[in-house]
């Protein structure tokens, strides 16, 4: 309903103004103005900037430790000593290259330096399931990288398949893939795709195993050529 005694406006609108509520609102009314006319000062925008920050430094010392996992997976090395536990870099056991590699970047990185003296036993992602998760992420990305090249050829998606296994360390059947096609500079290149593990070496066996990978990689069986 509005507001209809005018003739006493002045001592309504004074005895108003002392009342708890009104302050309150003044105080809210205030605070809006304040916060939408300088928005750094919001709750939210504070908490945004500081979500930022935070990604953007967990971004950085992500890098050098993928780094660290694509140089050694590069050339070949292992990456696991014969203990690989914990999280400090600095005791005298040997836990193997990719702890050994990482103390010798944080002698020029600041930022993997901090993040490995400051974090907690459960986020240091450098553990050794860290460790396969990254090496799974690298191999996902190769292999969508070749599957790219495939698919893009100027005269269609063919592509040839090259099978052998050998035997790994642990005595197990591996069956290496490799996927052999004509990039678009018209060089013809061989690639290897996925390592299987391989129960027996029978022919139905193999070619179910060749069947299965180029399915999930994203290639289709019927261009093998």
């Amino acid at each position: 309903m509005p507001y209809q005694n005018w003739k006493k406006a002045l001592e309504h609108f004074a005895t108003h103004s002392l009342h708890e509520y009104h302050k309150d609102s003044l105080t809210r009314m205030n605070s809006f103005m304040s916060t939408y006319n300088e928005p750094p000062t919001r709750i939210d925008q504070s908490i945004s900037v500081g979500a930022a920050a935070a990604v953007e430094r967990n971004r950085r010392f992500l890098k050098s430790i993928l780094r660290a996992v694509k140089y050694l997976g590069r050339q070949g090395l292992a990456f696991r000593g014969h203990r690989d536990d914990g999280v400090g870099l600095e005791d005298n056991i040997n836990k193997g290259n990719f702890k050994a590699l990482l103390n010798v970047m944080c002698e020029t990185d600041e930022s993997l330096r901090c993040h490995l003296e400051t974090c907690n036993k459960n986020a240091s992602y450098i553990s050794k399931t860290t460790q396969n998760n990254l090496l799974d992420c690298i191999r996902d990305s190769i292999q969508a990288d070749i599957v790219n090249q495939v698919k893009s050829q100027v005269n269609g998606p063919y592509f040839g398949v090259i099978a052998d296994e050998v035997n790994d360390s642990a005595n197990w059947e591996q069956l290496g893939i490799v996927i052999r096609y004509v990039r678009k500079d018209n060089v013809l290149v061989e690639k290897l795709i996925e390592y299987v593990k391989c129960e027996n070496i029978r022919g139905a066996t193999i070619a179910d195993l060749i069947i299965t990978c180029l399915n999930k990689v994203g290639l289709d069986p019927m261009y093998c050529h």
